[in-house]
């Protein structure tokens, strides 16, 4: 019953198998797991209060984050204070931008062909008549975007040459503990992530370069506890975030992944193996193999 039961659970597992190679030429083999509900909001939970943390810490006169903000910020100057908060609005803009063109019914058609449109194309050439279309329609969008843009970011540089010193040197606080709060909230997510998602793999490879996973059991972790994701090899932490993105982003929506297209994972096993590029000393099998049960 227990075999019965471990073969039915594998038909409704989704994950991608990662095959690298070690500097000894020793090949090894992990198990990309998608996360579950429950894991990816605990990986956002990690986040949140590590971003609190940072926040609170910024704030907090004499600590080391506080110190180091006091002295970045002392050594620009109004023009350069200017440059950065503009660079920092950039995601705020497209943001904005896209809200506007959601609402204008010109627009809205349009991007509803792109956001939706995956299913009715799926396993069409790029040449086809309908993908040209869908492309025609990003290629109009990308322009219209850089052009709302654009204008945001000069409408911004106005106001900001309008205010005082002190008032520009407060509005690059702000703005710096929010992206600092940010970059804690990824990187403990990250983190997270990587630590449920890796899984031991005991797949063997057929003729055919499928893989045989009879032997698996993608229950156990790679990792026993999460800070052992910071002593991990950049190049395998590359291989993953890129292996994972490929994973949970259908093929279909990846070719218009440059517009407001959604992003759901198909549901299923996953059949493909993650396709990297070498990297330290660790690096991936450059054959192209399939995963199968």
């Amino acid at each position: 019953m227990g075999s019965k039961l471990h073969r039915l659970t594998d038909l409704f597992e989704e994950g991608i198998v990662l095959s690298l190679k070690t500097a000894s030429g020793e090949s090894v083999s992990i198990w990309i797991n998608k996360l579950t509900s429950f894991e990816q909001e605990e990986t956002n939970q990690e986040g949140r209060i590590a971003r609190a943390r940072t926040i609170l810490a910024i704030k907090e006169i004499g600590t080391p984050e506080y110190n180091l903000f006091s002295a970045g910020v002392g050594e620009l100057k109004g023009f350069a204070i200017i440059e950065s908060l503009l660079a920092n609005s950039h995601s705020k803009y497209i943001s904005d931008a896209v809200t506007q063109l959601r609402s204008e019914e010109a627009w809205k058609e349009r991007l509803e062909v792109i956001q939706y449109s995956s299913d009715q194309v799926k396993g069409k050439p790029d040449d086809d008549p309908e993908v040209l279309i869908i492309s025609k329609i990003l290629d109009e969008y990308t322009e219209e975007m850089a052009k709302r843009t654009d204008q945001m970011r000069n409408d911004q540089r106005v106001e900001l040459k309008n205010l005082t010193e002190k008032a520009l040197r407060e509005e690059y606080r702000q703005v710096y503990v929010a992206e600092a709060g940010l970059a804690s909230f990824t990187i403990e997510q990250q983190k997270a992530q990587i630590y449920f998602a890796l899984r031991r793999c005991e797949a063997t490879q057929r003729e055919d370069l499928t893989w045989d996973h009879e032997a698996c059991d993608h229950r156990q972790r790679w990792l026993e506890d999460r800070d052992e994701v910071t002593r991990l090899p950049q190049g395998l932490l590359d291989q993953f975030r890129k292996a994972y993105q490929d994973m949970v982003m259908a093929p279909d929506v990846a070719r218009f992944s440059a517009g407001p297209a959604s992003s759901s994972a198909s549901s299923g096993p996953s059949s493909k193996q993650a396709d990297s590029a070498a990297s330290g000393p660790v690096e991936t099998s450059a054959e192209p193999v399939t995963t199968s049960s």
